[in-house]
């Protein structure tokens, strides 16, 4: 498993929502396929794991991180949030992900 950093959602509201993203490392079922799956959590912001698919290994965690960045991004964002660290710094999403 790996983890990235805390971070917190905060909404004009005042409601922060604590979130941590985690990966899985990337299996696959069979030596020889060309699926590998990655699991995906949002640890504090949805219940549901998502299963991220991808060609070889690194396609799939690339795509995983990916994903959990778009989701909290747009979602954040679409409700006038934002996303930063606990101490207030607005988490760098460029940094990870072009």
């Amino acid at each position: 498993m790996v983890e990235g950093p805390q971070l917190e959602c905060v909404f004009p509201d005042g409601r922060i929502v604590k979130v941590q993203i985690r990966l899985s490392l990337p299996v696959s079922d069979n030596p020889e396929a060309t699926v590998f799956v990655c699991r995906m959590q949002m640890a504090g912001y949805r219940s549901e794991p998502y299963d991220i698919f991808g060609s070889d290994g690194l396609q799939a965690v690339c795509l995983a991180i990916q994903c959990a960045f778009r989701i909290l991004k747009e979602e954040v964002e679409l409700n006038g949030g934002k996303v930063c660290y606990p101490d207030g710094n607005t988490f760098p999403f460029e940094a990870y992900i072009q």
